[in-house]
């Protein structure tokens, strides 16, 4: 079968992972391939047992009551257009009051395309940045401002580092 090179026609899927206990959904990505990004986020979620990641601990506690986590697709859309899709429905989400687990385009509020532009992200910064968000994040529930205040200056001095 011959592979469709042109993003703009390549389908990609935005999808949510939902949680069978409860049937909350708790984070939403994008993919082309859901059978296998379903696969690759349990497995991580077991690689990394130490982990700030919000996605992985609740998986892993998904997994602790013998269930696994669902994908639904929430829209076809194609390779190019799939992280502006996907911000749209975090924001939708989060507007509706769910708790999505998601990191870095949530809680800064800017589309990941444009982070990704402007400071030239590689996998690895990236990784350095996701744990430094949910670091954050967490510092927030139930602390005082002082507490994140650093974070949050660190966070901005490792956006500034890999600057173009």
């Amino acid at each position: 079968m011959e592979q469709i090179q042109d993003d703009s026609v390549r389908p990609a899927y935005v999808y949510a992972l939902i949680d069978p206990s409860n049937g909350e959904i708790f984070y939403i990505g994008c993919t082309v391939n859901p059978a296998t990004r379903l696969s690759l986020h349990i497995s991580n979620s077991k690689t990394y047992q130490i982990s700030y990641n919000r996605k992985e601990r609740r998986i892993r506690e998904i997994l602790a009551k013998g269930l696994k986590p669902e994908l639904k697709i929430l829209e076809e859309t194609t390779v190019k257009d799939q992280r502006d899709r996907e911000h749209y429905w975090l924001q939708k989400y989060i507007a509706d009051g769910g708790d999505i687990t998601n990191s870095v385009p949530v809680i800064l509020d800017i589309p990941y395309l444009e982070l990704l532009d402007k400071y030239n992200y590689t996998k690895r910064i990236h990784a350095e940045l996701v744990k430094a968000v949910d670091r954050l994040a967490e510092a927030v529930e139930g602390r005082q401002p002082q507490d994140y205040k650093e974070r949050l200056f660190f966070l901005k001095e490792l956006l500034m580092r890999y600057k173009k």
